[in-house]
Parts: structure tokens; sequence; C-alpha cells
């Protein structure tokens, strides 16, 4: 590794980091790491890293002190069947801002865990490549949803350009089919309308017939 790459990864490196040098290629590596993250509970001061939103729905809660706890941030309640039942969906703490004490200590109760724990992939080098990648972000559902509207961009550029391949190939034949039916129909009603025309035919001496009135005052010699 050249001494500026050594400068660019030496920049990731702040408090509570690791090295990790595996076989594996370092994004597949960065990928399980995700993977094995732990869901943990939340706790007052921390800052929600998404909106929080309590579903609506039967809790394991018995009636008492948790009504009024479940109600101090907004939740409506009743009771059903011995236990407490969300009436209405909530978003009891938006994205970016602080989880108060008693937003905690609900999620504690209805065991919501909007936090995790783990290793996040910083910087990655590739000792076969010799490549040095910062900034890691693997988001696989959204790498997904990004590859299908590329496809689904590359596919109509293909039956555009009429490129063929065995995806575009159906499309194809299924443009070539209504270009076919459309010169069709033009080409019959072209006919159609040459054939409503009356053309001029000819005499025996080869010019068209021409008829004329005599005039009464002339006579014939």
């Amino acid at each position: 590794m050249s001494v500026m790459k050594i400068k660019k990864l030496k920049k990731q490196m702040n408090e509570g980091f690791a090295l990790l040098f595996s076989d594996l290629d370092g994004f597949e590596l960065a990928l399980e790491l995700l993977k094995s993250k732990t869901p943990v509970k939340a706790k007052a001061g921390q800052v929600a890293p998404e909106d929080i939103i309590v579903e609506a729905g039967p809790t394991n809660l018995p009636p008492g002190p948790a009504i009024s706890e479940l109600g101090a941030v907004g939740l409506q309640v009743q009771i059903e069947k011995g236990k407490i039942t969300i009436k209405e969906p909530k978003t009891i703490v938006k994205k970016g801002e602080t989880i108060s004490q008693a937003a905690a200590e609900v999620m504690a109760k209805l065991d919501i865990k909007p936090f995790q724990i783990g290793f996040v992939p910083l910087a990655i080098f590739d000792n076969k490549e010799k490549k040095l990648y910062l900034n890691i972000e693997l988001n696989v559902e959204k790498t997904i949803g990004e590859l299908k509207k590329e496809y689904g961009k590359a596919l109509a550029f293909a039956v555009e350009i009429e490129y063929v391949t065995k995806e575009s190939i159906g499309f194809l034949l299924a443009k070539a089919e209504a270009h076919a039916r459309a010169i069709e129909k033009i080409s019959k009603e072209k006919r159609n309308e040459s054939g409503e025309k009356t053309e001029e035919q000819p005499n025996e001496s080869g010019s068209p017939e021409q008829t004329s009135e005599l005039n009464p005052k002339e006579e014939k010699k």
C-alpha cells in the first residue's frame, strides 16, 4: 500500500475502530458485518435514527400504570381481553429528535429496538487489485431497486434501437407485428381511394373521348 493510501486510510480511523483481515472480498465481508448487527433498545438522550412508530394492535401489557405511561407519549389505548390494545398507530419520536425518558420507557415495554450495534465498514483495501475504497455505503435493497430501474431502461433502449437479445426478442417481434398491421391498413386505405376514382377511357384514336355540342347556327358542310 502506498504512503498516500495509508494517509487516506488513517483519516477513517477514529475512536472504537478495528482492522479486519480476511481472504473474503472486501465488500462481501462488509456485507456480512452489516448483517451481523444486533438490535438494541433505546436510551433517553439518544437521537432517533428514523421515525419511531408504534403500530396499532394488542400488546402483552396488563391494565395498570402502563396505561398512563402509554398515554404520556400520545398513544390511545383500550382494554381488550385483559390486555392493553393500542387503537391507532402513532409516531412517538421523529427522525433526528432526542428520545425522552418517557418514550424510552414505552419502547422498552413494547420491545421496540430502534438501534443496532455491530461493526460499521468504513474503508476497504483490496490487496489483489491494490485499490482503496472509502466512505463505504452498502444498501442491498436500494441497490437492487436501482438495478431493476436501470434494467427497465436498458430493455426499452434495446427495443428502440432493435438490439436483439433473449430479453428483447419478444418485444421486437411484437413491435414488428404492430408495424406490419399498420402498413397493411395504410395499403388498404390507398387501394380503396384509388378504386373510387374514375379514369377517362381512350377512344379508338387513342385520345380521350370528347363530346361537344354543335352550334345550331352552324350548318354541316
